[in-house]
């Protein structure tokens, strides 16, 4: 059994889990009691894993559809420290609070305006680390996934993630929420150009939306944990920017060319903490909260996009980087230059110590760059809040250029017997599980055997039994 407790009216904190796993003493997925759902779900037993998951996803989105907040009056501005945890902003507050957020929507909007998405294009079969799902009458359904559960693939936590994510906007939504049918894919780069939902998107992709990744769900506890959690365990970090340390920091596996030369030009530099890691040791890892004791923080792409952005721009420190070959959600955000400048950004890290010594020696500088990346991130387009419209924003904008009416059944004709006794009627098919059913059951059918998980669901998995 898992213990619980309640933080706020949002949130809730597994204390501890007296389950078993099936793995030999000692080994990594051994949890005896961790607080990161995340980490939880490594659990092997999925008796437990199923229960606790569960339990969680209900109480969770019970507490979302509590009454919501109550405001002194009709004037509202949106303040980060009464508003940034609140998933069921108005459509006018969001509208007022994250004006310049929704640029990637609107553009795939522009994009399909006049052809629209036909259900055709939903399909999914032959595709892999892709959902297809649809929302009816404030409901959730998983119509069919497709998981590729290779050793070191995340397919299936990251689609737990989304749809976690998914699942806690429409409770928590007190208006009206249109009925879609889309597809969204959990794979660092989605190649198939089909309409999906996709994590980020190359410059010359028009076909797929930008959705908030994962990560605003939560992921790995043993490096970030619950984005909510680490967004309140930021607030006990330095907020003045001379009490960070003088230092550039970064952390991440040598995969690339670009880090290649970002470990050659940091070498032997004394602003430098630059350190190539080896994922799934210990060694030199810094958790993501503690990147905030640091003045200057290094990004660096990987596969594609770098999950790690939204995390370290949370952190009102100055962010050097490279202009970004994927396009995020909030990639236009980023302000290079003028008097709204919020990041670095440099041509090459093969120029990253002139740039450093430089910034080290214009302090005031310094400073203005990550207060402007607190005001404009951390304290508003990266905020909980802003996430929750966002989604709102994309399921309205999708359902205008969606060409069909959505359901999750069909009616079939079925008949019986022949002749004088041949009966006649029609059905309707529930087709896929809602989100509730999905998240109790499915994780734990994977075979671990199997290269894929391909998982068709069908109408009588609604039947207990």
């Amino acid at each position: 059994m898992s213990n619980y407790r309640s933080w706020d009216s949002e949130h809730v904190y597994v204390l501890s889990s007296s389950h078993k796993t099936n793995t030999d003493a000692g080994s990594k997925d051994q949890i005896p009691g961790d607080d990161s759902i995340a980490t939880f779900l490594r659990a092997a037993d999925p008796v437990s894993m199923a229960t606790t998951f569960a339990a969680i996803a209900t109480y969770a989105s019970e507490s979302e559809t509590s009454t919501p907040v109550q405001y002194a009056s009709d004037a509202w501005n949106f303040d980060p420290a009464r508003d940034g945890f609140n998933h069921s902003l108005s459509n006018s507050q969001c509208e007022e609070a994250f004006p310049e957020y929704y640029k990637e929507i609107d553009r795939a909007a522009a994009f399909w305006k006049d052809e629209k998405i036909s259900q055709t294009e939903t399909n999914i079969t032959g595709r892999t680390g892709v959902v297809r799902a649809m929302i009816y009458d404030r409901q959730l359904y998983i119509i069919e996934s497709h998981m590729d559960n290779s050793p070191g693939v995340y397919d299936l936590y990251r689609a737990m993630a989304i749809l976690g994510s998914l699942n806690r906007v429409i409770v928590a939504d007190q208006g009206p929420i249109p009925n879609i049918e889309f597809v969204f894919s959990v794979s660092d780069v989605e190649w198939n150009p089909a309409p999906a939902w996709t994590l980020c998107r190359a410059p010359d992709d028009e076909t797929h939306w930008v959705m908030p990744d994962f990560g605003y769900w939560a992921w790995d506890n043993t490096v970030v944990g619950s984005y909510d959690q680490l967004l309140r365990e930021l607030e006990d970090k330095p907020t003045k920017f001379s009490q960070k340390k003088e230092l550039a920091l970064w952390r991440g596996a040598d995969s690339n060319e670009e880090r290649h030369n970002l470990l050659q030009a940091a070498e032997g530099q004394q602003w430098a903490d630059i350190e190539a890691v080896s994922w799934g040791s210990p060694e030199g890892f810094v958790q993501v909260v503690d990147h905030c004791d640091y003045q200057y923080l290094i990004q660096t792409e990987g596969n594609s996009y770098s999950g790690r952005l939204k995390y370290i721009l949370n952190c009102a420190s100055v962010v050097l980087m490279r202009r970004p070959s994927w396009i995020e959600s909030f990639t236009h955000l980023l302000k290079p230059n003028g008097p709204d400048q919020n990041i670095v950004e440099l041509d090459s890290f093969v120029n990253l110590p002139e740039t450093m010594d430089y910034h080290l020696s214009q302090q005031q500088q310094s400073e203005r760059i990550a207060r402007n990346a607190r005001e404009v991130f951390k304290d508003r387009y990266l905020t909980p809040a802003a996430q929750a419209c966002y989604w709102r924003q994309m399921f309205e904008k999708w359902a205008s250029v969606q060409s069909w009416d959505p359901k999750p059944w069909t009616i079939e004709q079925r008949s019986s017997g022949e002749g004088w006794h041949k009966k006649d009627w029609e059905e309707k098919v529930w087709h896929g599980v809602t989100y509730e059913l999905f998240m109790y059951v499915f994780p734990f059918r994977i075979n671990d055997s199997s290269l894929f998980c391909w998982v068709q669901i069908r109408a009588d998995d609604r039947v207990p039994g």
